[in-house]
């Protein structure tokens, strides 16, 4: 997945409301011979809300030329909230689904096409 990243040229940021996941993140990705802009790894602050994190991640970019990935159903559904494009990781048939129609369900990570395009419901 990192390679398709790379050689697409999109950039890409990874969030977490987890304290100490960033710096496990960029440890792992280093091990593997990747180097991410240091900014590139986002922590949600405590007080922040998922929309809020998101807006704070799209920027000035129009949320529809932006998209989510994530297993989190209320992650991707806020996210679609916001009219950014959304695709959720859904491993098993008993894990919960998106409740948004515009979610883009995949099995795996490595399912999602790189360079990411739009893409429709499955």
């Amino acid at each position: 997945m990192l390679e398709r990243i790379e050689a697409a040229k999109q950039r890409v940021l990874f969030y977490t409301a987890s304290r100490n996941a960033p710096g496990l993140f960029d440890a792992a990705l280093r091990r593997a011979g990747k180097l991410f802009d240091p900014h590139a790894i986002v922590q949600q602050r405590r007080d922040q809300t998922k929309e809020a994190l998101f807006l704070r991640l799209i920027g000035k970019h129009a949320p529809d030329s932006v998209t989510l990935v994530d297993d989190a159903p209320h992650a991707v559904d806020a996210a679609c909230g916001l009219g950014i494009r959304a695709c959720q990781i859904r491993r098993h048939a008993f894990e919960p689904a998106a409740a948004d129609p515009r979610v883009t369900i995949l099995p795996t990570l490595d399912a999602l096409a790189v360079p990411i395009n739009g893409f429709a419901r499955t």
